[in-house]
């Protein structure tokens, strides 16, 4: 569909424990710390992510746009798109916002992608998965 023009054979690839974000030892500009590199080889095991500077810059675009209508200064979440057959997004407790590739194939307009995006922006904003943790604990 129209959103992901950009993914290819070339766009995807496993990160794991000596690749620990978008950018070898950077996470989106900031120097990786131990409990980034751990989370993102726990990722790692459960899902393939989606390399695409495009796509990443588009998402971010977008929540960035959705975060400064709400006008309080949220920050930006680490948006991870990770390859599934499955339609899904989801947030984590380390608060990122996770969307499926199949997710972004079938959504049709950027006002669905908004729809998607703002849904698991409201859960990273509500700390929804502060609340769950402190629950199971």
């Amino acid at each position: 569909a129209v959103l992901c023009a950009g993914f290819g054979a070339g766009a995807v690839e496993s990160r794991d424990a000596q690749a620990p974000g978008p950018q070898g030892a950077q996470t989106r500009g900031k120097a990786a710390t131990a409990p980034d590199r751990a989370e993102r080889a726990y990722l790692a095991r459960f899902y393939v992510f989606v390399e695409s500077a495009a796509i990443d810059a588009y998402l971010r675009d977008v929540a960035t746009r959705l975060l400064a209508a709400r006008g309080r200064g949220d920050p930006l979440p680490d948006i991870l798109v990770y390859s599934s057959d499955e339609f899904a997004a989801s947030t984590d407790d380390g608060g990122n916002l996770l969307v499926s590739t199949r997710a972004l194939r079938e959504l049709e307009s950027e006002d669905e992608l908004a729809a998607l995006l703002s849904h698991e922006l409201s859960h990273l904003v509500l700390r929804h998965n502060e609340r769950k943790s402190a629950l199971r604990n």
